[in-house]
């Protein structure tokens, strides 16, 4: 099902590391496979916003809302180097341990 989702999906740990992306962020973000996967997910913004490439600054994206998701508008840049507007959604997951 994950990989079905027509919208790109990027999931990344609290440091910022990015652990899976879906085809549809591959092909919005210009990367393939898992190009992605271990890298720092301040590498998919727009490096105006100053984030550090390793992602993690996200923190501060992230903020203390617990289990709520947090939507806002952003710039995001491919790996050609183009920047784009989108959306990012940031919501909580948490495995069962925590």
């Amino acid at each position: 099902m994950f990989d079905e989702v027509p919208e790109p999906l990027v999931i990344a740990d609290l440091d910022g590391r990015i652990l899976l992306v879906n085809p549809a962020a591959n092909r919005v973000f210009g990367y393939s496979g898992d190009d992605l996967v271990g890298q720092g997910a301040g590498l998919l913004f727009d490096p105006a916003l100053g984030f550090d490439r390793s992602g993690h600054p996200l923190k501060a994206l992230i903020g203390t809302g617990g289990d709520a998701a947090s939507v806002r508008a952003l710039n995001f840049v491919r790996k050609s180097g183009d920047v784009f507007p989108g959306q990012l959604t940031i919501a909580s997951i948490r495995a069962p341990h925590g």
